[in-house]
């Protein structure tokens, strides 16, 4: 195996790994952005409550 290839194997499965450990969820990306509106809690199930355009 050359020397290049060697480098090029155990960086790729460097970056791999690293990228598995930094993956997180939706909620944890916009973790500070949940519940700073006021409003009904469940839009999803009452839908009675939104107040739209339409």
């Amino acid at each position: 195996m050359s020397k290049s290839a060697l480098i090029r194997d155990a960086l790729e499965a460097y970056l791999q790994a690293d990228r598995a450990e930094r993956a997180e969820s939706a909620l944890s990306q916009v973790a500070d952005l949940v519940g700073i509106l006021s409003g009904p809690e469940d839009l999803s199930v009452h839908k009675d409550s939104l107040r739209c355009c339409s």
